[in-house]
């Protein structure tokens, strides 16, 4: 009954975060969605025992504590703070429960109500590219948001698509029914179609680098196969790269994306080929990274108090400006600490987990969405359950846990 409970509370939770349809109805009432499960797996799903708990929520904490005493980057954070803490809750509550249900469960309510929402915002995003893009900007000015918005994925979520989507890609690998393929690969692609329509460049590029490592990777290989096979790709691109072809390549991909924002991305991309410097909307990047580079390096040690000095454009970077060292040090290591404990229960889906974690780190420098922290500990969840649960009852790589024994 009680592990029902905490199931229901965290699927709903998931639901109401990802599926922005709800929103019409319920106004408001998001950072309140998350605090209910967090509580409900600090008390009745005994979190309340697990030290590991309290050092996540001093990674928590720490940006609240900033936010009290006047740092003006982490006003309006608490709903952020919320969010990683019941992402961070939900991993240690599966890795000490071993709950099976709990992890199938919270899979199906975050791909099922991303690749729905997703599907419904294909034909919107087909007629106004990029109007979630819009939305956001919108949110930020405190505009009305028109009715379609709710029917449309949040930009926010679309650049955790490529963390999100790496145990779809482990899940994919290990399946033996080809109708359950076809049902994850069809969900693979939903959610790449959706960041092309989404004009989210970064995380469309991204996907395309993981999906050609993962084409050639093969865990029933040797990694010495493995390593030959990727490392030969990867010295044909350096050496295209280096034969100055890439801007005859992007003029002939050009006509394809007429009209789209990438067009204009494939512009700049030109022009800082031939000529080494930026232009649009990669100048405006520049500009915004070296605003909170040229803040920390004037005090590298003490708090930036003023939110005018800070970029707002890397996560990473915008918090070691606003933080210092001496604040953002021992987040940077709790946070950290937290990616790696996972690990240890994996094994055929560690390389998922790095490739995911690889994701957040790239999009940790180049956005400021914080999506993408939370999404970081919802996957070794996925990773840890596909792998214990799918991949050893179908009896590929069934002695994964024999040494461990039971998660704690």
């Amino acid at each position: 009954m009680r592990r029902n409970l905490i199931l229901l509370l965290v699927s709903l939770s998931i639901v109401f975060r990802l599926f922005t349809p709800f929103r019409l109805y319920i106004s408001g009432g998001l950072a309140l969605s998350m605090l209910i499960p967090v509580v409900a797996l600090y008390t009745i799903g005994g979190l309340y025992k697990n030290r590991r708990f309290y050092m996540a929520g001093l990674v928590s904490a720490i940006p609240l504590f900033l936010s009290y005493i006047g740092v003006e980057y982490f006003e309006g954070y608490l709903p952020d703070s919320i969010g990683l803490m019941f992402a961070i809750s939900c991993m240690e509550y599966y890795l000490s429960s071993n709950d099976e249900k709990f992890a199938k469960y919270t899979l199906y309510a975050t791909f099922v109500s991303l690749c729905l929402l997703s599907i419904i915002s294909t034909p919107i995003l087909l007629t106004t590219p990029g109007l979630n893009r819009m939305v956001m900007s919108m949110k930020a000015e405190g505009l009305d948001l028109p009715l379609i918005s709710y029917f449309t994925i949040e930009y926010s979520n679309v650049h955790a698509v490529p963390i999100l989507v790496m145990p779809l890609f482990f899940l994919y690998q290990h399946l033996s029914r080809k109708w359950h393929k076809v049902i994850v690969l069809v969900a693979i692609v939903t959610l790449y179609v959706t960041t092309i329509l989404s004009n989210a460049s970064t995380p469309m590029f991204m996907l395309f680098i993981y999906i050609i490592f993962l084409w050639l990777y093969n865990s029933k290989q040797s990694t010495e196969k493995n390593f030959l096979k990727i490392g030969g790709v990867l010295l044909l691109i350096f050496a295209v790269l280096g034969s100055g072809a890439i801007p005859s390549i992007l003029r002939a991909i050009q006509p394809y994306l007429t009209g789209t924002m990438q067009e204009r991305r494939i512009d700049e991309v030109i022009f800082f080929l031939e000529t080494g410097e930026t232009s649009g909307d990669m100048e405006s990047r520049e500009d915004l990274y070296g605003s909170s580079i040229d803040t920390f390096l004037s005090h590298p040690f003490s708090l930036e108090y003023s939110n005018n000095n800070i970029g707002h454009h890397t996560y990473l970077l915008d918090h070691l400006a606003a933080m210092g060292l001496f604040f953002f040090a021992p987040f940077a290591i709790l946070l950290y600490r937290r990616y790696l404990r996972p690990m240890k229960w994996m094994k055929a889906g560690k390389v998922y987990y790095i490739m995911a974690f690889s994701a957040f780190l790239l999009l940790a420098f180049m956005k400021n969405f914080f999506v993408a922290t939370s999404a970081m500990f919802i996957v070794p969840t996925f990773i840890i359950y596909i792998e214990r649960h799918l991949i050893n009852k179908n009896h590929v790589n069934k002695n994964i846990y024999q040494k461990s024994g039971k998660c704690a």
